[in-house]
Parts: C-alpha cells; structure tokens; sequence
C-alpha cells in the first residue's frame, strides 16, 4: 500500500494568492517606506552607496536553464562577471536539453569564466533532506516549478557539501549593476510588489536549516511553487531576511513616477531605442543592485538600446581584464 501511495503522489501547482500575511513576518529592515514608497527607496539607494565592503567570502552563484542559451541569458551572465567580488559561477543546464547547447557561440564568449554543468535533479537530489520529494524535484509538466525546485536543492546540496559560505541564485532575465558585498551578511529574498510572498529572481542563502525548513512546507502543499514555499505566513521561514524591491527591480512596484526620474517605465523600454543621457551601466538606476526585466525573451534588442549599450560595455570590460 505504502508503494502504491507513493506510486500516485503528484506535484501541485496551486494559484498565486491574492492576498496573505505582510512582509513583516519574515526579516526585515526598520523602514517601512524602503517597502511602500518605491521613489523613497531609490533615493535612499542612490544616497547611501557604501561599496566600500568587500566580499572575503567563499560565495558561488548559480542560475538554470531548460532550453537553448541565448544573449540575453549570456548578458546576465556577463553583467555578474563585470560586477560582483570573488565570484564563482555556474550555470546549469538541464539535461534535456545539453545537446541543444552544444557549440552554442554565445556560450562559448563566457565559457572560460564561468563552469557549464548539467542539471539531472534524479542525481543532485540524492541524499538530501528533498530526496523523498524526487516526484516534485523531476517533474516535467511545469517548466518554472522545475526551476523552483533548481534553486532550493541546489544552494542546499552545496552548503551541505561545505562547499562555499554562501548561495546566490538568480534568474537569467537579471542585470547586475553592483557587488552584493554588503547584503551578504543573512540569507534573503526580496519583495514581490505587494504580494503577500517574496520574489525569487535572485535568493541568497548562508544557512543551510533555512532551507531545510522548506521540507515541511513542501511536505504540506506537495509544492516548491514561490507563493506557496515563500509566503510571508509562513513562520518557518522567519529567519529569512525579505528586501525591498527597489533593491534588484526598481520599476516593478512604481509608486508615483512623477518623484524619480526614471530612465525607463516599462520593461520593453530597456530593449528599445534610448535616446537620454545614459552612458554606463553604473549610472542606470545608481544605488541599486540589479535590474529585473522579467522575461522579455521576444523583445528585441534595437540597436541604441541600453541592453545593447550595456553589452558593449561588459565585453570591452571583460577583453580588458583577460
């Protein structure tokens, strides 16, 4: 009976939630406006740069991908290499589609800084406290839940293995715009709007039980969906610090774009042509971390785009210090 239980266990994909517990009950700092006036907070950021710490710590940073990698992804990729301090990074590939990447050439333009590895969730899942959740973990139904999954195990299995100090998960639709020396002190999410759970995009984990926690609560909803693990109800997860959002997506959660002079307003506009005073990646949003475009995959890249400025930028960057 027990096999034929386990035999019929499915993953769940349940809906976003409309509505939900606050923020405040996971970590978090003692401004509320850095949360709820979007303006406010890219002020702040822009006035309180302090790159002065830098990052001693053993930090790898990993991003998955199920399908073909393409310039965008490769951009994302870049713009880590070109900002971030004492940097590892991989990039995983599923293992549906590896052969799909073979001789891809926008690969081969980072693969001598970064390591190419084959995600098979059938092997890294083995001897991890998510092992007995192989039929959520290796699902093919759900794509993103797929990639849910990615970045629970895998932060897991390497601060397990006492591999690295910490974990950095991000997505490929992610710019970097600074080093993240001096918020790498406790793991974190960030805010998701005014949901009532936290975005994903990029994660940072130092403390392994954080993640084990998440085995209840997969336990629970047979689900790794962000809504459902990521919840702000969930007191399990209260140790993990919740950032603002203007941290790494500084026009998801516009509040009056009357009050910051906005370089862009919607997630198209990175991708077209720009015609403003922009010259570097440094100056586009200054102060904050990353810039989230959120997909944009049919989005072309015009030709005097910031996307594309932005490219030119990190290559020249890094053909210079080869």
């Amino acid at each position: 009976m027990f096999l034929l239980g386990k035999l019929y266990k499915k993953a769940k994909f349940p809906n976003q939630p409309s509505s939900g517990s606050p923020y405040t009950n996971f970590k978090h700092i003692n401004d509320e406006k850095l949360y709820n006036d979007n303006e406010y907070a890219l002020e702040f950021l822009k006035n309180n740069i302090d790159d002065g710490a830098v990052n001693t710590k053993n930090i790898s940073y990993h991003a998955y991908w199920y399908g073909k990698i393409n310039e965008k992804h490769v951009f994302s990729i870049k713009s880590l290499l070109c900002t971030q301090n004492n940097k590892k990074v991989y990039l995983w590939i599923d293992k549906k589609t590896t052969k799909d990447n073979l001789n891809n050439k926008y690969i081969k333009e980072i693969e001598n800084y970064i390591e190419i590895k084959t995600y098979n969730p059938k092997i890294e899942i083995k001897n991890t406290c998510f092992e007995k959740f192989d039929y959520i973990f290796n699902q093919k139904k759900n794509l993103p839940a797929r990639a849910d999954a990615f970045r629970l195990l895998i932060p897991y299995k390497y601060l397990l293995e006492n591999k690295y100090d910490g974990i950095i998960y991000f997505d490929l639709d992610v710019l970097f715009l600074r080093d993240f020396s001096n918020i790498l002190n406790n793991s974190f999410c960030y805010q998701w709007e005014k949901q009532p759970y936290a975005n994903t995009a990029i994660l940072f984990f130092n403390d392994k039980k954080i993640i084990e926690k998440t085995d209840t609560l997969i336990k629970i909803h047979q689900s790794v969906l962000p809504w459902v693990i990521f919840n702000y109800s969930n007191k399990e997860l209260e140790d993990l610090t919740v950032l603002p959002c203007s941290y790494f997506d500084p026009i998801w959660n516009i509040t009056d774009k009357t009050k910051y002079d906005y370089p862009i307003l919607s997630f198209e506009d990175f991708f077209q042509n720009y015609s403003g005073n922009i010259t570097s990646y440094k100056e586009f949003f200054s102060g904050c971390y990353a810039y989230h475009w959120h997909n944009q995959w049919n989005t072309k890249a015009e030709q005097n785009s910031l996307f594309n400025k932005f490219n030119e930028e990190f290559d020249n960057i890094l053909k210079n210090n080869k």
